[in-house]
């Protein structure tokens, strides 16, 4: 099983948290957005720095603008 951290959760991240869900393969150990709009089973963070210091997982699917993508990928690779 892979753990799965999901950065983005809009309207494409709503879909790919559902996807994910539903696969066997997969395990959401991780989400994180700048804000939290419901509530999960998985931990939540509004702050990548703090999720990528703290969470356990192996993959990383990315739903976010492109507004945010060279800042995100920058701290996630460094």
């Amino acid at each position: 099983m892979v753990k799965v951290a999901l950065i983005g959760l809009g309207s494409m991240g709503q879909n790919h948290y559902r996807v994910l869900k539903s696969l066997p393969e997969f395990e959401l150990t991780a989400l994180c957005d700048i804000q939290q709009t419901r509530e999960y089973d998985e931990p939540f963070y509004t702050d990548i720095d703090e999720m990528l210091e703290k969470a356990d997982f192996q993959a990383v699917v990315y739903r976010c603008s492109n507004l945010f993508t060279q800042k995100c990928c920058a701290q996630m690779f460094s």
